[in-house]
């Protein structure tokens, strides 16, 4: 859980596309 909660405040951080935040839910992270 660490891991996946670190990349994607990372993403949100630098910009992720609001119309693609599907792609950083729990189910969708690639380890």
């Amino acid at each position: 859980p660490q891991a996946w909660l670190t990349q994607t405040l990372e993403r949100i951080a630098n910009g992720w596309s609001s119309s693609d935040l599907d792609a950083l839910m729990p189910w969708n992270y690639a380890r």
